[in-house]
């Protein structure tokens, strides 16, 4: 704005002596003061967009972030949830939380039942037993 006036004064002062009766106006100032207009109005434009980009992205990431910080907290409240929930156990090969008597882990897809198989008659027992449960046989 301050520039528009002072473009206005320049062009039009300079011709000091105008005849109120027959003015001459400087179509010179005139052209100064449009090309100086569409400059401002371009550059104008060109520092919104670039205000309205700012302004998206810095809210992209504060979103980002608050979204990334929610889902850490869930992610934290549920695994407390499962350690001390006695529905759920912890898979023996990924360590991941499953429901209690699962015999596959929903997470890495193995077995978590741990057995051993009888030396006698390779019956499947489980790894806690100290006895076999078919045909009786000590383990070792």
């Amino acid at each position: 704005m301050i520039g528009a006036i002072i473009v206005m004064f320049v062009s039009f002062g300079s011709n000091a002596n105008i005849d109120m009766q027959n003015p001459q106006i400087n179509m010179s100032g005139i052209l100064v003061l449009a090309a100086f207009g569409s400059v401002m109005f371009i550059i104008g434009g060109i520092l919104l967009v670039i205000g309205v980009i700012a302004i998206n992205l810095s809210l992209s990431i504060v979103i980002a972030g608050v979204t990334s910080s929610w889902l850490d907290v869930k992610n934290e409240e549920e695994k407390s949830i499962n350690q001390n929930n006695p529905n759920y156990d912890v898979c023996p090969h990924c360590k991941a939380h499953i429901a209690k008597n699962a015999k596959f882990c929903s997470n890495c897809g193995k077995s978590t039942v741990q057995t051993i198989s009888c030396p006698h008659c390779n019956a499947k027992n489980p790894i806690e037993n100290k006895y076999c449960i078919n045909c009786g046989q000590r383990f070792k």
